[in-house]
């Protein structure tokens, strides 16, 4: 078996005039030859700016490019900066703030809606701080009392006044108390019996005052009368019916407060409040009160009836230059 060599000749012959052409020099890289003599100065350059100076700073539009013009000459530079305002920022709005325990971690909690920041702040509260040492003992406190000695009725329209005289550590307080305005005229009042075989009028003009302790009922005094029949008055401040019967029963009560409170009348029948008769008023510091009230009521023989006021707080009540209070009964069926 043998090969023709003659067959492929002429295609290879192509194949090497092919490559020939690609590639009609050939180089081969030498070493690197000695280093050459330095070469001549080149000639003096120009001379720099004498003077730099800034000009004007101007704030161009947004998202332009910032720039810098020399407006002076070559050698004495006047330079413009043109610099590119910022682009609106996102509005902030402080919202709420909250105290934390003191163990807790500060925070600020940012809460973004149509390009608004709301910043809410919670802070925790310091610790409680070491008590202080106790101070120095003060000096002995001087005690002083206050004593009512007098109480005055001036005219309607004038000021109340309280007149105050010092003297060995006592207050001796003179009230003045304005007259209060007429009242109202009362309801028509029953028509009586042909014949009253049982009444009573007690009245006090010119009683003492009540120091009332918060919410205790004091017996309002009653020491003087006018008519009686048929009626047992001997209790203090006091009347005891001695018949049964229908009874009308009407009251009154004044005075002036020292305190803002809460004062209050009632009736009583042995001590318990006569339901439909307590009045409450609200009163302010020095200020006239009067109430007056009428009840008709079932009592039974050897019941006792007396008039009581209370206050919610503490209060000293001085009565009037007139009549201070009265309590009229009277039987009618």
């Amino acid at each position: 078996m043998y090969h023709d060599c003659n067959a492929d000749f002429e295609k290879i012959r192509k194949r090497i005039e092919e490559e020939k052409n690609k590639c009609k020099k050939c180089y081969i890289q030498g070493p690197t030859g000695p280093k050459g003599e330095i070469g001549p100065t080149g000639p003096k350059g120009e001379n720099g700016f004498s003077t730099v100076d800034v000009g004007e700073t101007k704030t161009g539009e947004a998202n332009t490019n910032a720039m810098v013009e020399n407006v002076g000459t070559n050698k004495n530079a006047i330079l413009n900066f043109t610099i590119p305002r910022g682009e609106a920022g996102d509005k902030i709005i402080i919202g709420k703030t909250e105290t934390l325990d003191a163990n807790a971690r500060a925070r600020v909690e940012d809460t973004y809606a149509e390009n608004v920041h709301t910043l809410d702040f919670y802070i925790p509260q310091g610790f409680d701080g070491v008590n202080g040492e106790i101070g120095p003992k003060g000096d002995p406190g001087i005690s002083e009392k206050i004593e009512v000695i007098n109480t005055k009725t001036v005219d309607s329209g004038q000021l109340a006044e309280v007149k105050d005289e010092f003297t060995d550590n006592t207050h001796y307080l003179t009230f003045l108390i304005p007259k209060g305005d007429k009242g109202d005229t009362g309801p028509q009042g029953l028509v009586g019996t042909a014949i009253l075989d049982s009444y009573a009028s007690l009245y006090e003009d010119n009683g003492n005052s009540y120091m009332l302790v918060a919410n205790t009922p004091n017996q309002v005094e009653l020491s003087k009368n006018s008519q009686i029949k048929n009626m047992d008055i001997s209790f203090t401040n006091t009347v005891k019916v001695l018949n049964a019967g229908i009874y009308k029963i009407d009251y009154f009560f004044s005075s002036v407060a020292s305190a803002q409170s809460d004062i209050s009348i009632e009736l009583r029948k042995e001590n318990i409040t006569i339901n439909g008769t307590k009045i409450t008023k609200k009163v302010n510091n020095q200020e006239y009160v009067w109430f007056n009230g009428s009840i008709i009521v079932s009592l039974n023989k050897d019941e006792k009836i007396d008039l009581a006021v209370s206050s919610t707080t503490n209060v000293i009540l001085t009565p009037d230059e007139d009549t201070v209070s009265y309590l009229n009964i009277i039987k009618i069926g």
